[in-house]
C-alpha cells in the first residue's frame, strides 16, 4: 500500500512538472498557422473586443512569464462558448456541439469559481480549462496505474504512467484550453478501467451501468473504436448477447444529448467531422468504385496506419512493445493486442484520416508492453538505472522540438 501511494505521488508530481513544461517549453509545428504566439494574442483585436481590462493585463503578464507559449487557433471559439453561456451559446459556436463533455466539465468547475471572481473573464475561463486538463490527466494516470497494476505489475504500471505523462500528446495539449487530446486520453483510460471492472465481476446490472458510463464518456469524443473493441471481445469470448446489449445501451447518452439539443435548445445538431471533413461519407463511393481501385485503397490502409503508429511513438517504444508482447505471460495477449489495434485501424479507415496524434490512442497497449520489453532485455536486472534512463529518453520533451511533433 505504501509503495502504491509513493508511486502514485510521483506520477501526480510528474503531471505538475509536465504542466509547467507545457507553458515554459512548448512543442508545436512551426509551419502550422493554427498556432499563435502569445505575443500575437496580446496584440490581437480578440482580446480588446472579448476580454476585460483585467484580461488584457493578465495576458500581457502571462506573455512576459511564458514568452514561448503558443495558443491553438480553436481556443477563441471555446472560450467564447463558455463566456456567453453554455450550452445555449452552441447556437453561435457549434464547433463542439457533438462532444459536450469537456465544455460541460469546465462549466461545472466555473460555478464555484464564480463565487469568488468574474467567470466572464476570458483569462479565468482559460485558467479553469487548463486546470480541468490537469485534473483529467492526474485522474487518468492514477486509473492507468491501477489498471496496469491489476493486470501486469506495479512497476510496469508506474513506468507506463511516466511514459504517458511525458508523452508528446500530453506535452502539447495539456496547456491548451480546447484540449480534446487530454480528454481523449482520460476517456480511453476510464473506458478500459470500467471494462476491466466489469470483466472481474460481470452481471446484468453491471453491464447496464458500464454501458451507460461508457456512453457518457463517448459524449466527450466519439471514439467508436472503443465500442467496437468491446463488441469484438464479446464475440471472441462467445458472450455475444452482452456485446450486442452494450452496443445498443452505450449509444443512449449520445442519443439523449441529440434530442436535448434539437428539441429543448432548438439548435440544429451537426457533427463537424462529418459536415466539414466528410468522415465516413466517402465510404458511399466505395460501392461504385472499380475493384482494382478498391483493392488499392485497402492495401494502402495497413502501411499508412502503421506509419502513423511509428511516427506517433517515435519507433523505439513500438519495437520494444512487440518484443514485450512476446515476453508477456498472458494467455490472451495476442488476441487483445490485435483486436485493440485493428479496432482503431478500422476507425481511421472509416474516417480516411491517418495522423500520428490519433495513432497515439494505442498507448494503453504500446507503453505497458514496451516497459515489459525493457525489463526483459538481456541483463536488464543489472542495468536498472539504464532502464529508467531509457524511459526518460523515450519520452523526452526535447525530442519534439527536433521532430516538430505538432
Amino acid at each position: 500500500m505504501n509503495s502504491d501511494f509513493s508511486m502514485l505521488s510521483i506520477l501526480v508530481f510528474s503531471c505538475l512538472i509536465q504542466f509547467y513544461l507545457g507553458f515554459a517549453n512548448p512543442a508545436f509545428n512551426e509551419g502550422n498557422k493554427c498556432w499563435r504566439p502569445i505575443t500575437q494574442v496580446v496584440e490581437s483585436k480578440e482580446v480588446d473586443l472579448e476580454g476585460t481590462d483585467a484580461d488584457k493585463r493578465l495576458v500581457q503578464r502571462f506573455a512576459r512569464l511564458f514568452p514561448y507559449y503558443q495558443m491553438n487557433c480553436d481556443d477563441g471559439y471555446f472560450l467564447r462558448l463558455l463566456q456567453r453561456g453554455f450550452p445555449k451559446s452552441f447556437e453561435k459556436f457549434p464547433v463542439l456541439i457533438d462532444q459536450p463533455f469537456y465544455p460541460f466539465l469546465v462549466f461545472l468547475l466555473l460555478k464555484p469559481v464564480g463565487l469568488l471572481i468574474d467567470t466572464k473573464s476570458m483569462s479565468v475561463i482559460f485558467a479553469v480549462a487548463v486546470i480541468a486538463n490537469l485534473l483529467m490527466l492526474m485522474g487518468g494516470v492514477a486509473l492507468f496505474y491501477r489498471l496496469l497494476n491489476e493486470i501486469i505489475s506495479s512497476q510496469v504500471a508506474f513506468l507506463s504512467g511516466l511514459l504517458l505523462v511525458f508523452s508528446p500528446l500530453v506535452h502539447i495539449w495539456l496547456v491548451q484550453s480546447t484540449s480534446t487530446g487530454i480528454m481523449e486520453i482520460f476517456i480511453i483510460i476510464m473506458f478500459l478501467y470500467l471494462l476491466n471492472r466489469y470483466r472481474m465481476s460481470p452481471s446484468p446490472k453491471r453491464l447496464v451501468i458500464f454501458s451507460l458510463l461508457a456512453g457518457i464518456l463517448m459524449t466527450g469524443k466519439m471514439i467508436f473504436a472503443l465500442g467496437f473493441f468491446v463488441m469484438c471481445l464479446g464475440w471472441y469470448y462467445k458472450r455475444i448477447s452482452e456485446s450486442v446489449l452494450f452496443g445498443v445501451i452505450h449509444l443512449i447518452p449520445f442519443g439523449l444529448w441529440y434530442l436535448y439539443v434539437e428539441w429543448i435548445l432548438d439548435i440544429p445538431f451537426g457533427i463537424a467531422t462529418i459536415t466539414d471533413y466528410h468522415f465516413g461519407i466517402w465510404l458511399i463511393d466505395l460501392f461504385s468504385m472499380p475493384w482494382n481501385d478498391l483493392l488499392l485503397i485497402l492495401t494502402r490502409t495497413i502501411p499508412r496506419y502503421f506509419q502513423t503508429v511509428v511516427e506517433g511513438f517515435f519507433l523505439l517504444p513500438v519495437i520494444l512493445s512487440l518484443y514485450g508482447l512476446h515476453c508477456w505471460q498472458n494467455h490472451h495477449k495476442y488476441q487483445i493486442y490485435i483486436l485493440y489495434t485493428v479496432s482503431f485501424m478500422a476507425l481511421f479507415f472509416i474516417m480516411n484520416y491517418f495522423i500520428p496524434r490519433l495513432s497515439f490512442f494505442l498507448f494503453p497497449i504500446i507503453y505497458p508492453t514496451a516497459v515489459v520489453g525493457l525489463q526483459k532485455l538481456p541483463h536488464a536486472r543489472f542495468f536498472s538505472p539504464v532502464i529508467y534512463a531509457a524511459i526518460i529518453i523515450i519520452s523526452n520533451i526535447n525530442v519534439y522540438k527536433i521532430l516538430e511533433y505538432g
